[in-house]
């Protein structure tokens, strides 16, 4: 027998309009754990972020989410578990090249090793907000426009090569991004990354990544700086 019970909250259109900036603040970071607890402590996350599955809810300035719907489930495996946070660790330090992290969450070499020389480009663009060490306003993103910058036509490439069932995955990132937009408050994306896989730093760093020629498609090639001198 299922029994549940009716909680009542706010519609997504009622925070946006109503809601102070401390509590649209705090919903922020409760639905940046929310998505990174899924992938990095429970392997089980919500996988369809439609507004139509929350409510939102305050205590003073205190937000909670209530979920009405987890029907669509996407459960990442250890192997994507410990390799997405590597390669998000390991674009923040730049210390190893993400070709061969996107090999071991599954991509296919064909597709994807003509475009390996884009990837750590890619990878800064696409974690920008974990790379950042202050509180980041997703407003300054402009992620789609970004990508295609870096990967022209072989963004189709890109697609392709990714493992299906990782579509799931990529929904609640577009979901969560969109969500944080409507909210238009940053917050610190890098702390919250930090705490969440904290736990799993042994295990990060013991994965086994098979070796690959990464001479030319490190984080190394990429600039670190723009370096203006006004007159």
């Amino acid at each position: 027998m299922l029994v549940s019970d009716w909680q009542q909250g706010d519609h997504w259109n009622d925070v946006c309009a109503n809601w102070n900036d401390a509590q649209k603040r705090s919903l922020a970071n409760v639905m940046l754990r929310f998505f990174l607890t899924g992938i990095f402590q429970q392997r089980r996350m919500q996988a369809d972020w439609h507004p139509g599955n929350f409510r939102f809810c305050t205590h003073g300035d205190k937000a909670r989410l209530l979920l009405y719907d987890f029907g669509c489930v996407f459960e990442p495996s250890e192997v994507e578990q410990l390799g997405l946070a590597r390669l998000i660790q390991a674009t923040i330090d730049r210390s190893e090249p993400p070709w061969p992290l996107f090999l071991k969450l599954g991509f296919g070499r064909e597709f994807l090793e003509p475009l390996a020389h884009k990837l750590p480009a890619l990878c800064r663009v696409l974690f920008e907000p974990f790379c950042c060490e202050y509180p980041y306003d997703v407003a300054d993103w402009n992620l789609a426009e970004r990508v295609t910058d870096i990967l022209g036509d072989d963004r189709w490439n890109f697609r392709i090569a990714g493992p299906a069932r990782l579509v799931f995955l990529m929904r609640s990132f577009h979901g969560l991004a969109y969500y944080l937009s409507g909210l238009a408050t940053p917050i610190f994306w890098q702390r919250a990354f930090t705490t969440s896989v904290g736990s799993l730093s042994g295990d990060i760093a013991n994965l086994q990544i098979p070796p690959e020629d990464t001479s030319k498609c490190g984080f190394d090639s990429m600039a670190r700086y723009l370096k203006i001198r006004v007159v």
